[in-house]
């Protein structure tokens, strides 16, 4: 073994979905960001990614659950479609 400092090792969760799909981090915090901001482009913003990442990994999260892990409201300039999201509360 190596001699690292134990304080450079940390846990990590991921859970594994039978059909492939994959629950990790970077998914719960791109919801925790959006509980907080309501929005899919805020969250995407404070994470650092792009509108589309952001909608392809909730898309992916919306698909893990029986019920949606994020519900879209329409909104934005001209009634375009924005994210006005929130999360399901069941």
């Amino acid at each position: 073994m190596t001699d690292m400092p134990p304080a450079s090792l940390r846990p990590v969760l991921r859970i594994d979905f039978p059909n492939a799909e994959r629950l990790g981090r970077g998914k719960i915090m791109l919801l925790e960001h959006i509980r907080e901001t309501g929005s899919i482009s805020a969250a995407g913003r404070a994470m650092d990614m792009s509108y589309r990442r952001a909608w392809l990994l909730v898309s992916a999260l919306n698909t893990m659950f029986s019920e949606p892990s994020v519900e879209s409201q329409r909104g934005g300039k001209q009634g375009a479609e924005q994210p006005s999201r929130r999360l399901a509360r069941n």
